[in-house]
């Protein structure tokens, strides 16, 4: 088992804090989510992103042989390791480790950004205050939101809509879509579906796990060690549902109250 602390920044607090997740984390139920969330995909035409608030929608085009799935969760095989805390899937193109070849997600339509940002450093020589100024300005979305439209994996660096509160993090986005252009290309989109924790308010990569209360999307920009960073975006208003409409990610997950009882409760005792 890793806990990744080198990409990004970490501290002693936060380390304590992901070895408690660790310990309360529900690996069955980590499982039993993904199954459903496998079942219902592969049923469906496409996924849809919805954004709860801004009602910002995308279709993705997931049934593809082109797309490689992750699965970073539930039981370690016997020989086997991951990440830790667990709780996480992603998808990506099957060609993505692969120099010379780009391949896009097939998404397109409209996605927001807000929520929690992670600025992840590649091998390549970079500055901790650079990666810091970076992560300051993408924070801003926790307070505001970006619409951009996107079409077959290609983010539109023009805004369709930035909130005032959210201008720092749009005007660091333009700057790397200007120096890199392959930080317009969404190489991940991933699932978090840790729900036994909270997304700490830092530069922290296990972040990527949050799963608020029925799965968390985000949205993966820049892929190391092509590119000097990778930019995650936690948005946890996103809602991810199938054909029919069916929530899978987001929302909140409806359960019926159970209560152990001696006798039926219509006879009075």
């Amino acid at each position: 088992m890793t806990l990744p602390c080198s990409s990004s920044e970490i501290d002693l607090e936060s380390i304590k804090y992901y070895l408690e997740v660790m310990e309360r984390t529900d690996l069955d139920s980590q499982q039993e989510w993904t199954n459903n969330f496998f079942a219902i995909s592969e049923k469906s035409k496409y996924l849809k992103f919805v954004d709860s608030e801004t009602k910002t929608e995308a279709i993705f085009h997931h049934m593809s042989d082109e797309y490689e799935w992750f699965e970073q969760l539930g039981m370690i095989p016997w020989g086997g390791q991951q990440f830790v805390p667990s709780g996480e899937i992603s998808v990506f193109s099957l060609f993505h480790n692969h120099p010379g070849i780009v391949k896009h997600i097939n998404i397109s339509g409209e996605i927001t950004f807000s929520g929690y940002s992670i600025v992840n450093s590649g091998k390549p020589s970079f500055l901790a205050e650079d990666r810091e100024r970076i992560y300051s300005k993408l924070s801003s979305l926790m307070k505001g939101k970006i619409i951009f439209e996107i079409n077959e994996g290609r983010l539109n660096p023009k805004a369709v809509y930035c909130d005032k509160e959210a201008q720092d993090a749009y005007d660091i986005l333009k700057n790397l879509f200007e120096i890199e252009s392959r930080y317009k290309l969404l190489w991940e989109i991933g699932f978090g579906s840790n729900t036994n924790m909270q997304a700490i308010e830092a530069n922290r990569t296990p972040n990527e796990i949050y799963g608020h209360r029925n799965g968390c999307v985000h949205w993966g920009l820049g892929l190391t060690p092509r590119t000097q960073y990778h930019l995650d975006i936690i948005c946890p208003n996103t809602l991810v549902m199938d054909d029919q409409g069916t929530v899978i990610v987001g929302g909140e997950k409806k359960t019926m109250k159970r209560t152990s009882a001696q006798g039926c409760p219509c006879i009075a005792a």
